[in-house]
């Protein structure tokens, strides 16, 4: 077997947000999970942490991310109704303070010899672009033609939305079938290519430390306004 490039959280832990960044995903056995590597037959859960803070915070808060397309429509349905000075929207993360007030921020550190794979080793993408359920994700995808079919490789990998999906979710299942030494599995943010992700197996053994996020933590505040600052979100008062 080829040595594929391996991708070890840090020394101190990756940062998982949550609400309960110790317990793990519940599957809900009646359909693919919603995240980008989770097992789209729900055998087995999937936790997921970033390098840094920041990273960790654009991945969660993109859910709040304005939709230009529903702001648009909304301008037009208020059209001229609306008095000067008047915002011609309500606030698009309006519900991001009730979101911000229950995240803790978790440290995930794994315990005993878990390797975790690089999942952008070129060599890896060719091997799992050959595995059955990676096939019947590409071969419906559109990404292909009869003359040349879509394959996994770098660009397939980063692909967002439900086409993307069923690509990463059939190449974590293709990993665990094939490659079952791996804990789990990193890969570059889609949203800033600085930042590093993981996505950890339920069954790797893992020690976690637990504090609430909160505007009073110096770093916190400073993550939040990253991640607010790169996706264009209006941060609530207390996190101004």
């Amino acid at each position: 077997m080829p040595g594929y490039r391996e991708m070890p959280v840090p020394e101190g832990g990756a940062f998982r947000v949550h609400p309960a960044p110790g317990a793990l995903p519940r599957l809900t056995h009646d359909g693919p999970g919603r995240n980008r590597y989770d097992d789209p037959e729900s055998s087995y859960a999937v936790r997921y942490a970033a390098a840094n803070l920041t990273g960790a915070l654009l991945e969660t808060m993109a859910r709040f991310r304005p939709a230009p397309q529903a702001e648009a429509l909304l301008a037009s349905v208020i059209g001229g109704d609306h008095q000067a000075g008047e915002a011609d929207h309500s606030e698009p993360a309006a519900g991001l303070a009730d979101w911000l007030a229950v995240q803790k921020v978790g440290r995930i550190r794994l315990i005993g010899p878990s390797r975790l794979v690089d999942i952008h080793d070129a060599a890896l993408l060719v091997r799992l672009d050959k595995h059955p359920t990676v096939r019947a994700a590409l071969e419906p995808s559109g990404l292909g033609t009869p003359l040349n079919p879509a394959r996994l490789d770098e660009g397939v990998i980063r692909i967002g939305g439900p086409i993307g999906r069923d690509i990463t979710q059939a190449v974590s299942r293709a990993l665990r079938d094939w490659e079952p030494e791996y804990a789990g599995l990193a890969y570059r943010s889609r949203l800033d290519d600085e930042e590093w992700c993981w996505a950890i197996w339920d069954d790797a053994t893992v020690e976690i430390d637990v504090e609430d996020l909160t505007p009073e933590h110096r770093f916190h505040r400073r993550a939040v306004h990253h991640a607010g600052r790169v996706l264009e979100i209006g941060l609530p008062a207390q996190w101004q």
